[in-house]
């Protein structure tokens, strides 16, 4: 691909990143992939498998076009960078988005730390197999990660953003039967609808019989 207009600023797994210095944009078009059974896939998802609470791991699965306009709306809503999704090419083989160019960061773990914050992300105690966070948008709590240096930058205006991410649905099921996601899930609703965040619960789940 080749551009009189914009420059090329990276490839990533998911999509390639088109930068129009003029007006301070970038693009970034979903290349549409085929496994070797001819099924197509666009990008990444999350996905949690597992029996809860101990056996529960989060795994990077193949996405598909709907997939990943639910991410470009539910991290746009969330707070993380602004993003416009433009449309499919005319041979229905990309999806092309559109951001504001943004900076490198200054420090990567503050940075990273205040761009989860600007999402309202909280990071569940316990080990999932990938750095995780949980995140609410939609009337309901989210996964969150592949936050690598790669996808931590600032905005225009100085603040530290997420601007590309791994998403995936986090079934009542594991609320329900694992503590841990169920506090961070609880902890990360209160701070997106701005109400006071519940302390902890170290009770939560635990049959009466029990303590």
């Amino acid at each position: 691909m080749s551009s009189k207009y914009l420059g090329n600023i990276g490839l990533g797994r998911e999509a390639s990143a088109w930068a129009d210095r003029t007006y301070g944009c970038v693009y970034k078009l979903f290349d549409l992939k085929l496994d070797s059974e001819n099924r197509a896939s666009m990008g990444l998802k999350l996905q949690i498998q597992g029996r809860p609470p101990d056996e529960v791991e989060v795994i990077q699965q193949p996405a598909v076009l709907g997939d990943i306009l639910d991410k470009i709306c539910l991290l746009h809503e969330a707070g993380a960078c602004p993003t416009e999704i433009i449309g499919l090419s005319k041979d229905g083989k990309y999806l092309i988005v559109k951001q504001p160019r943004c900076k490198a960061y200054d420090d990567f773990d503050k940075d990273q730390e205040l761009a989860v914050k600007a999402m309202n992300g909280v990071a569940p105690k316990g080990s999932y197999g990938n750095e995780l966070w949980v995140f609410y948008a939609e009337h309901r709590v989210w996964l969150l990660s592949d936050l690598h240096k790669g996808n931590i930058r600032r905005l225009p205006d100085g603040s530290a953003t997420i601007i590309d991410a791994l998403i995936g649905e986090l079934p009542d099921y594991y609320l329900k039967h694992h503590p841990k996601l169920h506090e961070a899930a609880v902890k990360a609703k209160a701070l997106a609808l701005g109400e006071v965040v519940p302390p902890d619960d170290p009770f939560y789940n635990v049959d009466d019989d029990d303590l």
